[in-house]
């Protein structure tokens, strides 16, 4: 009987020393998947930010575009005037 107690405390022992390391093995990685999230968290706004400069750009461009393409009409406009004041002063 004394020696089945004495093997009983010591499986218990044993397996609160496995249960302690367990909970620490537990506690690590929750600490581990808290520094992800924060990791994560950070990585994410930096694409929110990113995202947005770049919907900026995008319309920045857009904008250009549109700018460049009224200037060429009206450089074009120009050299058809031009070519007909040129021509007008040829005449005179």
């Amino acid at each position: 009987m004394q020696d089945t107690s004495e093997n009983q405390g010591k499986q218990l022992k044993v397996l609160n020393k496995d249960l302690e390391q367990s909970v620490q093995e537990c506690i690590r990685t929750k600490e581990k998947l808290a520094a992800t999230e924060s990791d994560l968290d950070e990585k994410n706004s930096r694409l929110s930010c990113a995202t947005a400069d770049l919907s900026e750009c995008q319309l920045k461009i857009k904008g250009l575009e549109e700018a460049r393409a009224t200037q060429e009409k009206t450089i074009s406009k120009l050299s058809a005037e031009n070519k007909e004041l040129v021509n007008y002063l040829k005449f005179i």
